[in-house]
């Protein structure tokens, strides 16, 4: 084979590939359950994150998902992607509220987020 695009079908390559495959299927496994591991633990953490407010009582902007990981660094130790947050409007209210946060392409995490008086 030429370009190296295939192999031949011997009993050792056969055996190869199954070997491969039992070790990508665990580590999958093992990936899974500690993404599980981790989500079950960040949904009994919080994050405290504070907002300017007039003296009508209404914020001025919101809280992003930025600030959201920043927060969680500072505070938890725990770095955060900011893209797999999942804040379906933004918080513009002071008191708590649970993020959904994809640790995993088959786990979410949720994360709650109290928002405060600056």
């Amino acid at each position: 084979f030429l370009r190296k695009l295939g192999a031949e079908a011997t009993q050792g390559n056969i055996r190869a590939l199954e070997i491969k495959k039992k070790n990508e299927a665990r580590l999958a496994a093992e990936s899974l359950k500690e993404a599980q591991a981790f989500a079950d633990d960040l949904a009994k953490k919080s994050v405290t994150v504070a907002i300017k407010v007039g003296s009508a009582g209404r914020a001025f902007g919101s809280v992003s998902t930025k600030e959201i990981a920043e927060a969680a660094k500072e505070q938890l130790g725990i770095e955060l992607d900011k893209k797999k947050m999942n804040l379906d409007t933004p918080l513009k209210e002071i008191g708590e509220t649970d993020i959904e946060i994809r640790v995993h392409p088959q786990v979410t995490a949720k994360l709650k987020v109290i928002v405060k008086e600056a």
